[in-house]
């Protein structure tokens, strides 16, 4: 009998199509079909994918939440459901290489307790400007470390994973930075394997681009609020609402530098370092409004 090593772990809410193509990319995965199986939580969507995936993908475990509450819920379930050795996380906007266990199995045969990989993106300019101001510490393809893992694209061990759970009732975003800095503030490392990419489709328009970035900013005012370990904490606690425009010159000189250096594997040419520029300025200022609005939204 085929031990089952993985358990992957997709979070859903009303994301249909993508799911199937992500779905798909896991079913083609070139790994032992009967060696990892497929968990999907549906975030009480409003149209219930039950019989679609039965009929579908009859071997996709698939559980559905009576009340929306978020992703890091939405993941709970999915890890409490689990049967494999090893957790590998993916979000429905997304798709896997064939080689994507692959890649993650290669490490935990050598001891690693947790790794992530990076989080490759389309080529129009929206895209591009989310790979650098969203995911620009992924990016890069050589092995490493980092001090925090994508929601989209990690793994980790389920014996480790017994000791934490994923903070809840974060809102959009911000429970996988929590859950990274929990584990490492445990002593715990986050191996960065360069071959275990995945291929991010967000849903991409200037206006939703614009949310995203508010949001996110008002995220790191809660996640900070709940851990102070997090990178960015003293100038929050020093500025407060302000921390964030505080923040914007930094922000923009990381995005910048993450640009200059993947420039190669985002197809950047030099005549498009000056709308990154302004696309990432503007990026942190409406991040920095998003910060401020959630330090007065807790008070």
């Amino acid at each position: 009998m085929t031990t089952l090593i993985f358990t992957i772990i997709i979070p859903h809410y009303s994301d249909y199509e993508r799911l199937f193509d992500c779905l798909n990319s896991l079913l083609a995965q070139d790994f032992d079909s009967a060696a990892f199986e497929v968990i999907v939580i549906d975030d009480c969507s409003p149209k219930d994918i039950g019989p679609v995936l039965a009929s579908r993908w009859p071997v996709v475990k698939y559980h559905r939440q009576t009340v929306n509450q978020g992703a890091g819920a939405a993941r709970n379930v999915g890890i409490r459901m689990a049967q494999g050795r090893y957790l590998a996380f993916i979000d429905t906007d997304a798709t896997a290489p064939r080689r994507w266990l692959k890649g993650y199995k290669v490490l935990y045969d050598k001891g690693v307790e947790v790794a992530c990989g990076p989080v490759h993106h389309k080529e129009n300019f929206l895209a591009k400007l989310t790979a650098i101001t969203a995911f620009g510490e992924y990016l890069d393809e050589k092995d490493g470390f980092r001090k925090s893992f994508p929601g989209v694209n990690f793994s980790v061990n389920a014996k480790t994973m017994e000791m934490f759970s994923f903070p809840e009732k974060m809102g959009f975003a911000g429970e996988d930075s929590l859950l990274a800095q929990a584990m490492v503030d445990a002593g715990i490392k986050i191996h960065y394997v360069g071959n275990c990419s995945v291929l991010h489709n967000p849903t991409l328009s200037m206006k939703l681009f614009n949310r995203r970035a508010y949001l996110y900013g008002k995220i790191f005012r809660v996640s900070r609020v709940r851990n102070p370990n997090l990178r960015g904490y003293l100038a929050h606690h020093y500025f407060l609402a302000a921390s964030g425009f505080v923040l914007i010159p930094v922000r923009v000189f990381l995005d910048l530098k993450r640009a200059i250096l993947f420039r190669k594997a985002l197809k950047l040419s030099t005549f498009d370092i000056m709308p990154v520029f302004i696309g990432s300025l503007v990026t942190r200022i409406v991040w920095a409004t998003g910060v401020a609005a959630g330090y007065i939204d807790s008070k």
